[in-house]
Order: structure tokens, then sequence, then C-alpha cells
């Protein structure tokens, strides 16, 4: 079945639990003390424009997950440094990490990106991190992401009115737990 990308609720018709909102992620995190580290990603990926220096615009696919995403994939950075918790924080200053493919396409695979400005959206975001060769992130699309952003970001790039973080009802986002 197909359990992708926002539905107003769970769980699911056969009980099973998909897809979840910001703030049962948040609850599940805070008291689940099983896991060592329970992260979220989004259920789908987003379309951003985005410009690089004096470039025109283009188009990426960019994909909102927790600070810890990467940690508790057991993922290191190929160049640069991984998303961290305290990247995914309220007032943090927005940060990406690119995907291996992204960067090697859309910016000649120039090590000089680790530190500069990605404007996505019109919006001043820092590229830390480039992914090793073969990440896709946690699942085999069709189309896999091109960069990786903290959830924290998400009213940034969206603007408040286009939010999901602040929306209890609206499930948006997949769990992933390490035991």
């Amino acid at each position: 079945n197909d359990d992708c990308c926002y539905i107003g609720g769970f769980p699911r018709d056969n009980g099973d639990f998909s897809i979840f909102s910001y703030a049962a992620y948040k609850h599940l995190e805070q008291t689940s003390p099983e896991f060592e580290h329970l992260a979220a990603v989004q259920g789908n990926y987003s379309w951003h424009s985005v410009r690089y220096g004096s470039a025109p615009a283009f188009t990426q696919r960019s994909e909102y997950v927790s600070g810890n995403y990467l940690e508790t994939l057991g993922v290191q950075t190929y160049l640069g440094r991984a998303l961290t918790p305290s990247d995914d924080v309220d007032g943090a200053e927005p940060v990406l990490v690119l995907s291996y493919d992204a960067w090697q396409s859309q910016f000649g695979g120039s090590p000089s990106v680790i530190g500069s400005t990605l404007y996505v959206e019109q919006h001043p975001v820092t590229i830390v991190g480039v992914m090793p060769p073969g990440f896709y992130g946690d699942r085999i699309q069709e189309r896999s992401p091109q960069s990786w952003m903290p959830l924290a970001t998400q009213p940034i790039i969206s603007g408040e009115t286009g939010t999901l973080m602040h929306h209890g009802d609206t499930a948006w986002l997949y769990l992933l737990g390490r035991v």
C-alpha cells in the first residue's frame, strides 16, 4: 500500500502506524527509552528553487530530516560535517548537506561549497557537508533527495503559514529507530 505522504492522522485502516505528525514524533522521542535514537524523515521530498552564487536558479529535491537522522543511520559525510541535533532547534542557522550526485552535477565537485551559502526559496542556507557516493537516504526511490535539511528549517523555507511543524494533526514524517 502507498502510505506516503500527508494524511490526516493515524493509525491506518489496517491498524498500522505509517507516518506521524511532528508532535507525535517529539512525544515518542522523549518517551521511548528503548530507542538509542529515534529519527524522523519527511514522507516525501520537496522541490525547492535554489540559487548558488551568480548562477541562475535551479530546482533541487530536498528532504527534511531530524538532526540525528544521519547519526541514527550510522552514516558519515564524504566532505564537511553531518547534520546534528543542534541544527534542528528553533533559532538555529539553516544548514543542509548535499548528496554526492548533486555535489558533482550541480556544484562541479568543488570542495569550496562547504561553508558557502545556497539560497533555498530565497532564504540563505549554509552547505555544511556532502554525503558519500551511493547514499540516497533511508529509502530507495525513483528520485532520491539531492539535499537534506533539519526539520526546524521547514518553517523558515515554507513560511509559518505553509509549515507542517506546528500542525499536530498533520502526519508527514516517517520514524526510524535504533534500538
